[in-house]
């Protein structure tokens, strides 16, 4: 999606990953981001998993080799490549936003290719470096992975010698059954390490209570 008012100007481009059983049409519409992006100004680009790919278009996040930057990452890297070969985009303004599995491709995707994504947004998902196999991928759902958690990020770290700074959002559910909120303490861990974020610099927890106002009602929760 490329805002109707053209520019000279490279804009900003946010690459959004869908989870599993979307299409790429589904997720567009579901996160309204289109609307965003003709109000501020910036592209969208939605590539979408194809059935041949995964029965129910799941981003492969699981398997090892893309883990390590090939498959399905490689394939998105791509698409990336082609648009902004076409379109006027700002290369030090590239983002990356994902559900579920679409948040664990995002994440490998930023973790591969530091110095092209500016930052990322990761809702509802996985710790990374685990898996390795689709039942590999249901036990990091539901349980983590407690073994990889800072070992798989020291393996990034040491692959670029200096790894830049990765600004990341990381938004879960506490009540999510499907991947689990161990997920989302596990992947803190790993974006402090990242950051080099010591534990003297954490900063304490703030507790919002839910709102029960007629238009602005919202569940509690802590940030």
């Amino acid at each position: 999606y490329l805002p109707s008012k053209s520019s000279a100007i490279p804009i900003p481009m946010v690459v959004m990953l869908h989870g599993c059983q979307q299409t790429a049409t589904e997720f567009s519409q579901g996160t309204r981001m289109n609307q965003l992006a003709e109000e501020k100004g910036f592209a969208v680009l939605y590539p979408q998993q194809s059935l041949r790919g995964h029965p129910n278009r799941c981003w492969r996040w699981y398997d090892k080799s893309t883990q390590d930057g090939g498959g399905d990452a490689e394939l998105i890297i791509g698409v990336i490549g082609k648009v902004r070969q076409k379109c006027p985009i700002d290369s030090t303004r590239i983002y990356l936003a994902g559900m579920s599995a679409g948040a664990s491709m995002a994440n490998i995707i930023a973790l591969n290719h530091p110095h092209m994504i500016a930052a990322v947004g990761l809702h509802s998902g996985t710790v990374f470096g685990a898996g390795h196999s689709r039942m590999g991928a249901l036990s990091v759902m539901q349980l983590g992975s407690a073994k990889f958690t800072l070992s798989a990020i020291r393996n990034v770290i040491n692959k670029f010698g200096s790894f830049p700074k990765m600004p990341g959002i990381l938004i879960h559910g506490q009540q999510d059954k499907v991947v689990r909120p161990i997920n989302l303490v596990q992947l803190t861990r790993q974006f402090r390490m990242l950051n080099g974020i010591s534990d003297e610099e954490q900063q304490p927890d703030i507790l919002k209570p839910a709102t029960t106002g007629i238009r602005n009602q919202t569940k509690a929760y802590r940030i």
